[in-house]
């Protein structure tokens, strides 16, 4: 997979109990991501990256250098 990124917003962070502005990773699936937007949801741009994986498990990455919100999607189908 090309490197992709989403964004998360604050309230996201704080559901999936991630940073908005430090280091941090997780998975979840796709579809839990894109459903956590609230109302309004994602932007086409983010709707037509997730859309495709669903109930895929993808694993995100930021870093501090990133700008705050912006998770990297590192795997799909990430394993535990």
């Amino acid at each position: 997979m090309a490197t992709s990124k989403v964004y998360l917003n604050r309230l996201q962070c704080d559901k999936f109990d991630i940073q908005y502005f430090s280091d941090d990773e997780f998975y979840t699936e796709a579809d839990i991501l894109l459903n956590s937007r609230g109302p309004g949801g994602y932007d086409r741009d983010h709707t037509d990256l997730l859309s495709p994986l669903m109930s895929q498990r993808i694993f995100l990455r930021r870093v501090e250098r990133d700008p705050p919100g912006w998770y990297q999607i590192i795997h799909e189908n990430f394993q535990c």
